[in-house]
């Protein structure tokens, strides 16, 4: 990877970082010459990396005016459930009884983190993630995997601009308290109550509650 590549990696990932610790709230406009003085780059790389967050929708361009963090609404965090449970739903029912005694361990460990991390929020979110990719993995399918990556990213940043003023306020066992059964129903082969416990799972979002099931009917 050249100096440029790197430089430009380190901007994208400095700015997203700014986003879910709501230095860069949404709306903000990001200007291009403060941030170049901010990270001490030159304009190349500086530029790179918000264009690359403008494709990946975090950022939008404003000619003449700079780069606008991208608002995700309501809708748009009921819209990311939905296809998690399309994406991960669809994927467990085909390999629900695939799972070996090492993959449900791993599932295992993944839920005692989120327990571990359960007041550190994006520990707990990591580890959150971590547990749902998890279950992908006997799919072997990365295309499947590198979607839900995409989209546990955006609800990060969606988690960080609705509750980052009430944090303290936030359940974070409520995120992650489907966990151990899911897992005893993989042990089970019980995929009734698999797919039951992962609408469970998926319905709530901070206080966000999101009608998966009704959707689809």
């Amino acid at each position: 990877m050249n100096d440029n590549s790197s430089l430009k990696d380190a901007v994208y990932n400095s700015i997203l970082d700014g986003i879910f610790h709501n230095e860069f709230k949404p709306n903000e406009i990001i200007n291009e010459k403060e941030l170049i003085q901010r990270l001490g780059f030159s304009k190349t790389p500086v530029r790179e990396g918000l264009i690359a967050l403008c494709k990946d929708n975090v950022l939008r361009n404003i000619p003449r005016c700079g780069y606008e963090v991208v608002r995700l609404t309501r809708e748009d965090v009921e819209n990311m459930l939905r296809t998690r449970y399309l994406l991960e739903g669809g994927i467990l029912r085909t390999t629900y009884d695939k799972f070996t005694p090492a993959q449900i361990r791993r599932l295992e460990l993944l839920d005692s983190e989120c327990t571990r991390y359960r007041t550190d929020l994006w520990e707990h979110w990591e580890s959150n993630t971590r547990f749902h990719l998890q279950l992908m993995a006997p799919s072997r399918n990365e295309y499947a995997i590198d979607i839900l990556t995409q989209t546990m990213g955006r609800l990060k940043r969606a988690y960080s601009q609705f509750f980052w003023d009430r944090m303290e306020d936030l359940d974070l066992s409520m995120d992650t308290k489907q966990h151990q059964y899911m897992i005893q129903a993989l042990r089970d082969k019980d995929r009734p109550a698999l797919m039951d416990l992962l609408i469970r799972d998926l319905q709530h979002f901070g206080d966000i509650h999101c009608e998966i099931l009704d959707y689809f009917s």
